[in-house]
């Protein structure tokens, strides 16, 4: 489960001086995270806006294990999927008609990424966010970072704790 904030997209947010991961002193050190902002035209068109960046209080131990969690998961579900496609699509492909072969392809590598999907769900990271066109959601996994990340931006226009 995770504890979202919800803050105007073009407030600066502000973050407490502990590692947003181990909750630990950072001794200055922190990490540039980035998303990219999503709509209505990600669902249709299938691609991403503009990206948008936070730089986060992350001590170096943590630092890499964030990184590892962001992208390890990514590509893991790339390699998994490029195999499957690989090993199990030309068993496929001759039952599927010509017309439908393309999207019977997606399908199957949208099958891929969902084991990737329900990780993410069960067993969330300590830190996410995800832009929209005007907030940014910051979610995350312990409730009193949460708390303390909200009263640091009580100064913006609005402030939604989820």
């Amino acid at each position: 489960m995770t504890y979202d904030v919800n803050l105007p997209r073009m407030h600066q947010a502000q973050y407490p001086d502990r590692c947003i991961r181990c909750q630990g002193d950072p001794q200055g050190s922190t990490l540039r995270l980035w998303t990219h902002m999503v709509g209505w035209w990600t669902a249709v068109f299938l691609i991403f806006g503009w990206p948008v960046s936070t730089t986060v209080p992350a001590c170096r131990p943590c630092k890499l294990q964030i990184r590892l969690q962001r992208l390890g998961g990514w590509v893991v579900m790339l390699i998994l999927s490029v195999l499957f496609m690989w090993f199990v699509w030309p068993w496929v492909k001759d039952f599927v008609p010509l017309a439908i072969r393309k999207w019977v392809a997606v399908g199957m590598i949208m099958i891929c990424a969902l084991p990737f999907f329900v990780w993410q769900v069960l067993v969330p990271p300590s830190f996410d966010f995800t832009a929209y066109k005007n907030s940014i959601d910051y979610e995350f996994n312990d409730h009193e970072y949460a708390v303390e990340f909200a009263n640091l931006n009580r100064d913006a226009d609005w402030v939604k704790v989820d």
